[in-house]
């Protein structure tokens, strides 16, 4: 009998006509590939349909979805809170191990294992993130997620103190590598009242390590105009969480439009909805990274946000926000293009931009609802920034804290940074436009001259410029404010 070389849809009753719920025969195509160890092949010409069932699909096999479609109809779905639809899973599960505490910096540990391990701390005594302004909350545990090889060296940065850990998992990183090639997907909007609003899955999460996504293409379908429907927001059609060396290669996205929902206090306020998001990856590699939206259109919130991310690469991608909500650590971007959402960011170690260019009145932003905190050096090099028509002030790095919050940890600019060969092309600034600036004022909600305020702001180490250059010939101001960087020095180099 010749050995079978890959399932498919059909033999388990999938039609592929586009109206016919396919939900099941995927489900039990995958279940029979994963126990046999046998790749999935979607048929080209199919349109499979997927309706408002909550069943996972649960994915270990290398899958080609190849020019087939998929419609996720999110608009009848059986659960409240809906979860994703593919789960791309892991052999292995978390199991319990035993660490007592862990220094900051530290480079080794020893936790019985063999192989190499996936593992997150956390130490549910202490909060951090304490988030401020219109979103504000109580914080969460302070975890942390690293990789440790069969010899116990800790593979990642390790920026936190943990003077005691109240929960510590491992799981084996050692599985073969898979791909998930192709498929277009189309998520037809999910109708909720708007008192009912909570974040929808229905796309692709991802928890295992080693897999290589490509090829694919999300659209979205039935979204209407804000004012006519509030719909509950997406937390992101691909999700790649807590694993490690995942790569995301040549996707095309599409973004949803900014929701925005009422706050108890009468205010309006946006939810935002996502097309890619990350949590507690470690190697994560996006390269080709596109949106269906033009970057530069401010009705749609933008494709990416992150928490907790270690050593990320960023490549060739052209997408409207990279966001860093909860702290990401040693960011490389090259030869990318972000538009008016920019790059924003809090966190710690190396970030690095190279070849890049951005849109709009800033070039980088640290969040201010997270103390504007970035706890090591920026590098940007050969980048170029372009104003858009309606800024009226352009800002290199923008940052707000104003020394009154705790958010969990001592906030600063970064220590060091490093601009290199920058092409400011302010070539459509206004007629009052004065000239670009490196810092803002980052405290201008009270008098930032008080001496003594519970939790200061930390100012950089050093600053370098070399060939900072202006396309209209007007000079890059260093300091918005001078009196809010005392002893800061600039130095310019030839």
């Amino acid at each position: 009998m010749e050995k079978k070389l890959y399932v498919t849809y059909e033999e388990f009753g999938a039609v592929g006509d586009g109206m016919t719920d396919d939900h099941e025969a995927i489900i039990a195509a995958h279940a029979y590939a994963n126990e046999e160890g046998l790749p999935v092949k979607a048929r080209d010409d199919a349109t499979y349909y997927i309706g408002g069932k909550e069943k996972p699909i649960i994915i270990k096999t290398s899958t080609d979805f190849g020019k087939a479609h998929f419609i996720i109809d999110d608009r009848h779905c059986e659960s409240s809170h809906p979860d994703h639809i593919f789960f791309i899973n892991s052999d292995f599960d978390y199991y319990s191990v035993q660490i007592d505490h862990i220094d900051k910096g530290q480079t080794k540990i020893e936790i019985p294992h063999e192989g190499n391990l996936y593992v997150k701390v956390v130490n549910d005594k202490k909060r951090v993130y304490i988030r401020y302004g219109a979103n504000e909350n109580a914080g969460t545990p302070l975890r942390d997620y690293f990789t440790v090889d069969k010899d116990g060296n800790i593979g990642t940065l390790m920026p936190w103190q943990f003077d005691k850990v109240t929960e510590a998992l491992a799981k084996s990183t050692d599985e073969p590598a898979i791909d998930i090639h192709g498929g277009i997907f189309t998520n037809i909007v999910n109708l909720d009242a708007l008192e009912d609003r909570h974040y929808y899955g229905r796309g692709i999460l991802c928890t295992r390590s080693h897999v290589h996504f490509y090829d694919m293409v999300h659209y979205v379908e039935g979204e209407p105009e804000p004012e006519e429907h509030y719909s509950s927001p997406y937390g992101g059609f691909l999700n790649v969480d807590e694993c490690y060396d995942v790569t995301v290669e040549d996707l095309l996205l599409t973004p949803h439009r900014t929701y925005y929902f009422t706050m108890p206090n009468g205010g309006i306020n946006a939810m935002g909805s996502y097309g890619i998001t990350a949590c507690g990856a470690i190697g994560l590699k996006l390269i080709g990274l596109r949106q269906t939206i033009n970057i530069l259109d401010t009705r749609y919130w933008g494709l990416m946000g992150s928490n907790f991310c270690k050593d990320m690469l960023l490549e060739r991608c052209e997408i409207s926000r990279f966001d860093a909500h909860q702290g990401v650590h040693n960011v490389t971007m090259r030869d990318c293009t972000f538009g008016h959402v920019k790059l924003q960011v809090i966190g710690f170690g190396e970030f690095l931009i190279e070849r890049c260019k951005c849109h709009g009145n800033l070039f980088m932003l640290l969040r201010s609802d997270y103390g504007s905190f970035f706890d090591g050096n920026v590098t940007a090099r050969d980048c170029e920034w372009k104003i858009l028509p309606y800024d009226k002030k352009l800002i290199f790095l923008a940052a707000g804290n104003n020394g009154m919050h705790d958010f969990g940890y001592p906030c600063m600019l970064p220590k060091r940074m490093h601009l290199e060969n920058i092409l400011i092309d302010d070539t459509d600034a206004p007629a009052d436009y004065q000239g670009p600036y490196l810092f803002n004022s980052y405290d201008t909600y009270n008098d930032a001259f008080i001496a003594g305020k519970p939790f200061p702001y930390m100012l950089p180490e050093s600053v370098t410029l070399k060939n900072v250059r202006t396309a209209s010939g007007r000079p890059l101001i260093h300091f918005e404010d001078k009196r809010l960087f005392p002893g800061v020095k600039v130095t310019v180099e030839d």
